[in-house]
């Protein structure tokens, strides 16, 4: 299997630098790199939120940013101020989106961005609005009647292609239907391998504690000494896995305690990252092990969008008229996520749909549950993040 990451973002109207050996080639852009701290910050508010869900977790903090980004274009009054502060949006609405341009263009060509926005025949949108769905997204704009059923499955048919066949079936009738007025949607896809292979001949089954008194048996992929990017805390471990093209990695933060991953996961920010990433070092492991694992997860964002104080995009006072007239409130955000480890590398998919009424060496054991993201180790911007709790659990 090669890598392959994907993610999907969607939005329905109705009625981080890294500690490397070699320096970056170029300076990274100011307004580029204030986006991703941001961005970065509402991640792990996010994973705050989501973490106290049971099992393993797996989202796209950036398919959701992102296409909050696009529905913010179109915020005003307090709408926007509450969804700025929550989303942690610092620049002003005439630099934040030429950054998420740029910073669509800075990613590694392994990683693919497309846009769409697809509105209801005869619904206008104003123009502004549309220019930075264009210029700045690049979104692929199209002309639907939503009252015809075909035209979910349209939409469905463009998530199922960005997706790689990941996500089928993203919207359902509940979702879109005649009211529907506007679809925006995002799409990141990323395939790759891991610059080092585990070998598959190495793999064996191991337990793997899930809780203290529960353990699994599970296939855990090996590696022997190699030479990898390490940092060290008193809390946890974080290794960097890097992908054949070397500006792509899996950090794997693994709690120095066993069973200690919940009281980690109460402290863990972006600025600690921050910090975790400037303290990287080259190591020589002597052994890395690592379980096979796949899951898949789903949400439904608005209350959590709510608790994290947006609550105003949601209420009937909620004002997007920058996207054009008589737009309703911000009804739901729905994000779908799905990632497959094994030793060649990553699959991963995701999906988020959003309506409105629219030394000698170290050993690095991850046998018991840990934290991990998939990062661009240029820009530090943080393209998925999650847990595994138990890699033995099926997929739903």
């Amino acid at each position: 299997m090669r890598t392959q990451m994907t993610t999907l973002l969607i939005a329905l109207l109705l009625s981080t630098r890294i500690a490397t050996a070699q320096p970056p080639a170029k300076p990274l852009d100011a307004d580029v790199a204030a986006l991703v701290k941001g961005n970065n910050e509402f991640a792990f508010d996010l994973y705050h939120q989501l973490r106290h869900q049971k099992g393993n977790l797996f989202f796209s903090p950036y398919s959701i940013s992102t296409m909050l980004g696009m529905a913010y274009a179109g915020a005003r009054g307090e709408t926007a101020e509450q969804m700025a502060k929550t989303l942690h949006f610092t620049l002003s609405q005439e630099k934040l989106h030429p950054a998420f341009g740029k910073l669509m263009r800075e990613m590694p060509d392994q990683v693919n961005v497309a846009n769409g926005l697809w509105r209801q025949q005869g619904f206008l949108l104003r123009d502004p609005f549309m220019a930075v769905a264009r210029q700045s997204y690049r979104a692929e704009l199209g002309e639907v009647d939503f009252s015809n059923a075909t035209t979910r499955d349209t939409i469905n048919r463009w998530v199922e292609k960005h997706t790689r066949g990941k996500i089928r079936d993203l919207l359902s009738p509940a979702d879109a239907g005649a009211s529907t007025r506007l679809v925006l949607a995002n799409a990141i896809h990323f395939k790759d391998e891991w610059k080092t292979v585990f070998p598959q001949k190495d793999t064996k089954d191991a337990d793997f504690l899930v809780e203290p008194g529960k353990k699994v048996v599970v296939p855990m992929m090996r590696l022997g000494m190699h030479y990898f990017n390490c940092s060290l805390t008193a809390n946890f471990k974080m290794l960097e896995l890097p992908y054949a093209d070397d500006r792509l990695a899996m950090a794997v933060v693994l709690p120095v305690k066993k069973g200690g991953l919940a009281e980690l996961e109460a402290t863990l920010t972006a600025k600690q990252m921050d910090f975790a990433f400037d303290c990287l070092t080259k190591w020589k492991m002597s052994s890395i092990i690592l379980p096979r694992f796949k899951m898949q997860s789903s949400f439904r964002l608005r209350p959590t969008l709510t608790d994290l104080g947006m609550s105003h995009a949601f209420s009937p006072a909620a004002d997007f008229s920058g996207i054009g007239a008589s737009v309703p409130p911000l009804r739901s955000v729905v994000h779908k996520a799905r990632i497959d480890v094994d030793e060649q590398g990553t699959e991963a998919a995701a999906a988020t749909a959003g309506g409105w009424a629219l030394s000698a060496g170290i050993n690095f054991y991850a046998d018991h549950p840990f934290f991990f993201f998939i990062f661009d180790k240029r820009t530090r911007a943080i393209i998925f993040m999650g847990r595994v709790n138990d890699p033995s659990a099926p997929i739903e």
